[in-house]
């Protein structure tokens, strides 16, 4: 059995060199002659061009929202959104979930909550703060209600952290802060593959 043993590891050891001498021969071949490239059918995009359009919010006076978008911070939310473009850079995809979050550790605010008992917009209490995809749908509806001009899309964001398709706005934001929307996602998980996963931050 010891025999045995000791030839079947010398034609495992013997298997791997020839395999490895087959990969170094197909790789050299592959380098001195490339395949030629076949024309693939493109799929059509899914988002078409004409269908992007760059957020660009102005800058606004809150006291002049009706009582539904109004609550005192109001202002601080446009001053903080203005703060954020950079007219310099290429606009990128960024979603509700990146904004949110930048918005919550920049501006120190708790978050925007809607009481729909007054059909109003406030800033949100230490009950509203548990869950942060709410906490981010309050934020996305408020913002499209006072920037109309807001049009969103379902794509993939300019993000690492955020792996999946979700709502997203084409801003050109400076990138100091996509670099912190990151870090600040990256603090609670390396990689969010699903909306739920959200919750908890």
């Amino acid at each position: 059995m010891w025999e045995q043993l000791y030839r079947d590891v010398a034609n495992v050891g013997i298997l791997r060199d020839q395999i490895h001498k087959v990969l170094i021969q197909v790789g050299q071949k592959s380098f001195i002659s490339p395949a030629g490239q076949t024309d693939r059918p493109t799929a059509p995009a899914r988002v078409a061009q004409e269908d992007v359009k760059l957020f660009v919010p102005t800058l606004i006076s809150t006291s002049q929202l009706s009582r539904r978008w109004s609550f005192p911070e109001a202002q601080q939310v446009v001053d903080w959104l203005m703060s954020i473009l950079d007219e310099g850079v290429t606009a990128k995809f960024l979603s509700w979930f990146q904004l949110s979050i930048l918005f919550e550790h920049q501006t120190r605010l708790p978050g925007i909550s809607y009481k729909p008992s007054s059909k109003r917009y406030f800033l949100a209490s230490n009950a509203d703060g548990k869950n942060f995809v709410k906490r981010t749908n309050n934020f996305s509806r408020w913002v499209q209600g006072v920037f109309p001009q807001c049009k969103v899309l379902h794509v993939r964001p300019h993000s690492s952290a955020i792996s999946f398709w979700t709502m997203c706005l084409s801003m050109k934001v400076k990138p100091y802060a996509v670099e912190l929307m990151e870090q600040l996602l990256s603090q609670h998980q390396n990689t969010f593959t699903q909306v739920r996963q959200l919750c908890a931050i």
